[in-house]
């Protein structure tokens, strides 16, 4: 149980404040059968640039060794979720990986309910999944996803979390500005409506634009 919670902790700390951990490297075939090795760890980051999905394996070093945990990245939301990995099975013909998983919550819990998903491989850097409310899952609709050894959380937060997150910004923004507004004008003092204000949207735009760089920046790091 003190072995399953350091590993839980650890893979959390990747996702929540990504710390620098080390990824353990292997040798993937370029064919479109899976290696014995590529199996047992996949390596690089799996993506799909129209749905804003990605997803990657990490090496997390624990007291108890080297363990394997999962960062599924939905950038349309935006959201990760950590897993923790219980295993690959390889079929017989080795074109398709099934990946078991655990997922993990903000409390450091693991889900009582085992997930899986299939990797089919289709060449050396294309492969298929299935997705289902934008996680890989083991049933949904088949895209083809993309492997590569660069990450491609900021091209993805750049492309669909960021319009998403300058939106919930300005929509908090207005609505304490609307109400500082409405405070002040009821205790009789000459305000700006800052709806019309154009001194006041142009500070309002300069500090979405703040916020929302720094909110991004950390997602991009935390996905690793």
């Amino acid at each position: 149980m003190k072995k399953t919670v350091q590993l839980i902790t650890a893979i959390l700390t990747t996702v929540i404040l990504s710390l620098s951990l080390e990824v353990i490297g292997t040798t993937v075939h370029a064919a479109k059968t899976f290696s014995k090795a590529e199996a047992s760890r996949p390596v690089g980051y799996f993506s799909n640039s129209k749905i804003g999905v990605a997803f990657h394996w990490k090496s997390v070093r624990t007291k108890s060794g080297v363990q394997s945990a999962l960062i599924f990245g939905d950038f349309k939301a935006p959201r990760l979720t950590g897993g923790y990995s219980l295993g690959n099975q390889l079929s017989k013909n080795k074109r398709t990986l099934t990946v078991y998983y655990k997922k993990i919550n903000t409390k450091s819990q693991l889900s009582k309910t085992t997930y899986h998903f299939t990797l089919y491989k289709l060449s050396s850097r294309k492969y298929q999944v299935k997705v289902s409310n934008q996680l890989p899952s083991n049933h949904g609709q088949k895209y083809t996803f993309y492997k590569a050894k660069k990450s491609p959380a900021k091209s993805l937060a750049n492309k669909f979390s960021k319009p998403v997150i300058q939106k919930k910004y300005k929509k908090l923004l207005d609505q304490q500005l609307q109400k500082a507004y409405q405070q002040a004008k009821a205790a009789g003092q000459s305000v700006q409506d800052p709806a019309t204000d154009p001194q006041i949207q142009q500070r309002e735009k300069a500090t979405i634009k703040v916020a929302t760089n720094s909110y991004l920046k950390q997602l991009v790091k935390s996905f690793g």
